[in-house]
């Protein structure tokens, strides 16, 4: 077989690639890239990619700790390594260093989420860390009132 010539990390950035042309493929299926994309498929099949997970080493790092709203951030680290787990642009090598900015609502949710800035895009990525945002409690405003928050993430491969 092709690909069990090549060594593991070749193998898993092959493979992530291909992943990531299927997505786009989904998006964008009337390109000229479709045809090239059926004969690779075609000639070697990516016989190594049907074993192929999501890594378990990628970190949630950067992340400032103080204060109720970085302690919760931090600890909900592990649920933003997560989405580097999954994420194509870490597992390839990228460094995503992400700026995230939302508001703590009087009753601890976060809302009006975004992704002010990502080092290198990734749909994907963005929409896990989003969602992960979305699940989080925060304490309650003291005062009742909105707040506004920026913070900084940066997801690498551990």
């Amino acid at each position: 077989m092709y690909m069990t010539s090549v060594g593991s990390g070749t193998t898993r950035k092959i493979c992530y690639a291909f992943r990531m042309i299927q997505m786009f493929l989904k998006a964008q299926p009337r390109t000229l890239l479709t045809g090239a994309v059926v004969i690779l498929a075609a000639i070697y099949g990516f016989p190594g990619c049907a074993n192929i997970g999501a890594s378990p080493d990628a970190a949630a790092t950067g992340m400032p700790s103080e204060g109720p709203l970085g302690r919760t951030m931090n600890r909900h680290s592990e649920s933003f390594a997560r989405c580097g787990r999954d994420s194509v642009s870490v597992q390839t090598g990228s460094v995503q260093r992400v700026k995230l900015k939302f508001t703590v609502t009087p009753d601890g949710r976060a809302s009006k989420a975004e992704v002010l800035g990502m080092s290198d895009p990734d749909p994907d990525l963005q929409y896990c860390l989003l969602k992960t945002l979305g699940r989080i409690e925060f304490p309650k405003p003291k005062d009742g009132q909105a707040k506004p928050v920026l913070y900084p993430v940066t997801i690498r491969q551990d």
